[in-house]
């Protein structure tokens, strides 16, 4: 579980549970937990891991300036200094201060990164990362995170102040007293709000592509269709010869008006009806073809939507 770090001047880092810190630190709930103590310092660790995302806390505490290797999973990955501050750098020649109340996200591809841990200052990090399919996600909904943002002006990690939902959301985690099926539905809601406090500040809205009155009509069409019947698929092509104009231009002029393709918001209106039907205490094998789907697909599509699962809602609603 706790792997992942190395040094190339330190001695081997190995990992064991526990908490050296007792209570003097703060501590997740459900949080795993491990530390190293190596002769330079020490490394804790709390660990919290979903369907959805992984959540890092480090605490580092060492004696002199240190140098830390550390490679991680693919994915979108957002790293916060909640205190202290740290060197940080895509590889061994690129580095960059990461100052405390700070945050910067790293690109899926980049999974190795440098650490500079300065001496005689304790420094806390919150890293979290989002599995590849989440991440895929978000990406859809955030065009301008397809590659990692950087500065007009420098190819280097971009660094801004985090804004203050996300030390709100953060310091709500531990508030959290929910019986614990409900208790990682809770943290991820928390974790989206802290990613998305996160781009929302840096995203930049493209132009609203204005649309003609045919596109407008076309696209509102296309949305009519499709949510008289949820149940129903229909291809690209046999939606677009329903409306009456060609493939090419429905996609486009739907893509303008509603922000999303054609299945894209089937998808989003089947899993938000099934959402609601669940939550007033429906089957999932009443749901699932309620919604056009078979309860095996459903099962896993409605976790991979909303990052847990189907029957945690109906189960906690017949209570």
């Amino acid at each position: 579980m706790f792997e992942g770090f190395s040094s190339p001047f330190l001695e081997p880092i190995h990992f064991q549970a526990g908490w050296p810190y007792g209570q003097t630190k703060l501590l997740l709930p459900g949080a795993a937990t491990g530390f190293s103590i190596m002769e330079s310092g020490t490394i804790g660790l709390q660990e919290i891991r979903t369907e959805s995302y992984t959540l890092h806390y480090y605490t580092f505490s060492f004696h002199r300036k240190s140098t830390l290797l550390l490679s991680e999973e693919s994915g979108l990955r957002s790293w916060f200094s909640m205190k202290g501050g740290i060197g940080l750098g895509r590889n061994e020649k690129c580095c960059q201060t990461l100052a405390q109340g700070q945050y910067t996200w790293l690109n899926p591809a980049e999974r190795k990164m440098k650490i500079i841990v300065p001496g005689e200052k304790e420094c806390q990090i919150m890293s979290i990362h989002l599995r590849d399919s989440k991440g895929a996600g978000w990406v859809a909904l955030f065009p301008c995170f397809e590659q990692q943002p950087k500065d007009a002006s420098t190819s280097s990690l971009f660094c801004l102040p985090a804004p203050r939902p996300v030390w709100d959301a953060f310091y709500e985690i531990p508030q959290l007293h929910y019986p614990p099926e409900l208790q990682k539905v809770y943290l991820e809601l928390k974790l989206q709000q802290i990613l998305f406090a996160q781009l929302a500040q840096t995203y930049k809205e493209e132009p609203r592509q204005r649309l003609s009155p045919l596109e407008k009509e076309m696209a509102q069409r296309a949305h009519d269709i499709i949510v008289l019947d949820i149940r129903e698929h229909y291809p690209n092509d046999k939606l677009a010869r329903l409306v009456g104009y060609s493939e090419s231009s429905l996609k486009r002029a739907f893509r303008k008006e509603f922000g999303m393709g054609l299945y894209q918001y089937l998808r989003r209106v089947r899993m938000l009806k099934a959402q609601e039907l669940l939550l007033k205490g429906e089957q999932v094998k009443v749901v699932a073809p309620t919604v056009g789907m078979r309860p095996g697909n459903f099962t896993m599509e409605f976790q991979k939507y909303f990052g847990y699962k189907a029957t945690s809602l109906y189960k906690h609603n017949r209570g």
